[in-house]
């Protein structure tokens, strides 16, 4: 009888445990791919008058700040440059830190806009973690909002379009990423550098074929090219026509009255010369030294 009894009490504290252990835990927000988060982050917001800005605790300051700038910077991205503006307010979510942003289950499933043109919601919104210092967090601000609008841009702002867009059109990386990259940057060392290397080091492929930070970069020096020598109201042109007839290549060449053969010719001479110029003037450095 004492050992049935020890026996039963085992099983209750087991069972009380196992229950106490089960409320602690939550369930999971839906299936398929998941973030692993240690925090819940209780989102506030500042409304402007074309963003909303959601920030949690620890970042407010960083949120009000974000909100400005991306206000003071609107109408130069929207009529200056790519003569386009949204629909409905932006949803911009800052992050107090990186750790942060990857914890976030937010955009993990958002195919609103994919290579495949796959869509799932229409209210537009972007991520963004404060990196530690100002200059950084404005110039990522910058990027994933111009990519963001450029990809609104070609897709649509309606889900009818963007239904209609993903059996349609399919955008090389340069286009959109490169775009926001020439607003962040415009010109830039980096990008300058890149440039000068990518000709004498890399055998070109083409511009459809380019991902990554390499499309990011080339894509930057295309919209640059086309600023400089063009005139930079050609990019809302350019981007305006392509949403349109759904080919960068033919709004290339319908724009600027030039052959898509030649216009590559020509941004590569623009560049390759650029760098001539550079080593012409450079100066060994005396060995005795």
């Amino acid at each position: 009888m004492a050992l049935r009894h020890i026996f039963c009490s085992v099983l209750v504290i087991v069972f009380v445990c196992f229950s106490e252990d089960s409320k602690g835990q939550k369930p999971m927000d839906g299936y398929g791919k998941n973030r692993v988060q240690y925090k819940n982050f209780n989102w506030q917001y500042y409304s402007a008058d074309n963003f909303d800005v959601y920030y949690y605790k620890g970042g407010k300051q960083n949120a009000k700040r974000a909100a400005e700038f991306l206000e003071s910077e609107y109408d130069r991205i929207t009529q200056d440059v790519l003569g386009y503006a949204l629909y409905s307010k932006a949803m911009v979510f800052v992050y107090n830190s990186v750790s942060d942003l990857q914890q976030s289950n937010i955009g993990i499933n958002n195919k609103n806009f994919t290579s495949s043109g796959q869509t799932d919601f229409v209210k537009p919104q972007v991520e963004v973690a404060y990196p530690g210092n100002a200059v950084e967090f404005k110039q990522e601000l910058i990027y994933q909002v111009s990519k963001l609008l450029i990809r609104d841009m070609m897709y649509g702002g309606s889900l009818t379009e963007m239904f209609q867009s993903s059996y349609l059109f399919n955008l090389p990386d340069w286009v959109i990423e490169g775009g926001a990259l020439f607003i962040t940057n415009g010109w830039s060392v980096e990008m300058d550098d890149y440039m000068r290397d990518y000709f004498k080091t890399k055998k070109f492929r083409k511009l459809g074929k380019l991902g990554g930070k390499e499309a990011a970069i080339v894509g930057q020096s295309i919209w640059n090219y086309i600023a400089e020598y063009y005139g930079i109201n050609n990019i809302s042109n350019i981007l305006n026509l392509t949403r349109i007839n759904r080919s960068e290549q033919n709004s290339i060449i319908y724009t600027l009255g030039v052959t898509y053969d030649r216009f590559i010719d020509e941004w590569k001479a623009y560049y390759i010369n650029m760098s001539d110029q550079v080593n012409a003037g450079y100066q060994s450095p005396n060995e005795e030294f």
